[in-house]
């Protein structure tokens, strides 16, 4: 196409791309200048959404894994209910420990170790291979539609731009 190189894991994907450049005079117009760009669609992942869900879910495993010490300060060391944790921290620290994956930090009776109601403790992790569709994380990667990247290389240096649309038509 032109001075274009398209990989895509689609045929239907290059052959609109192809339509599109015979439909504008003179060829190739391009929408946004740039030197090079990246789409990704939120529907190619449907083939691969059960490793991707997996990956998003040890991602979350690690981010709530880390947060467990300063739970533990609070709950164990400081004798803070559990109710409470969020206010106290956010006054104390700017920002308060919470599971993405829609977990709560809670103290064992038996043992007064802290962990997580979904994925255990520092040293006993579980992780749900599929992730609770309403916790904040999963609302916001299920909410997009297509991420664009596009780099450009200006007098100044390289100028990188990201939309983001989500479902609903908004950018």
């Amino acid at each position: 196409m032109n001075d274009r190189l398209v990989i895509a894991s689609r045929r239907d994907i290059v052959i609109d791309l192809m339509d599109s450049a015979k439909k504008k005079k003179g060829g190739h117009v391009a929408k946004h200048e740039g030197n090079m760009e990246l789409s990704v669609y939120r529907t190619a992942f449907k083939q691969l959404e059960e490793t991707v869900n997996l990956g998003y879910q040890e991602e979350m495993r690690h981010a709530c894994r880390k947060n467990l010490p300063l739970a533990a300060i609070m709950l164990k060391g400081l004798n803070m209910p559990v109710g409470s944790i969020t206010s106290e921290t956010l006054s104390l620290r700017g920002y308060a420990p919470y599971c993405p994956a829609g977990g709560h930090y809670v103290v064992d009776s038996t043992t007064g170790d802290v962990s997580c109601t979904l994925h255990g403790t520092l040293y006993r992790q579980r992780q749900p291979s599929t992730g609770d569709q309403s916790s904040p994380t999963m609302k916001l990667v299920n909410s997009l539609k297509k991420v664009n990247a596009r780099l450009t290389f200006t007098p100044e240096g390289l100028m990188t731009t990201l939309e983001i649309e989500r479902k609903g038509g908004k950018k």
